[in-house]
């Protein structure tokens, strides 16, 4: 063993097959349900870009900008 501590979950969130922005809408509905210091697992066949890029998108639909630049996400 290498001294490192093993986390386990609270709650996981499965979105493998699933492709964004879903998965990035499906975990911030399940961080909305978890307490704070509870640990959410989300398993996802997405790449981070992907993810990134779809909560870059979320972000701007919520903060109710009307057109944005996907070169600039």
């Amino acid at each position: 063993m290498n001294g490192e501590t093993e986390v386990k979950p609270d709650e996981t969130l499965d979105c493998i097959g699933l492709f964004c922005p879903i998965p990035v809408f499906n975990t911030t509905e399940a961080i909305n349900t978890i307490n704070i210091g509870e640990v959410l697992e989300v398993l996802t066949s997405t790449t981070l870009t992907e993810v990134q890029g779809a909560a870059k998108v979320e972000k701007a639909v919520l903060e109710d900008q009307t057109s944005y630049n996907m070169n600039e996400l």
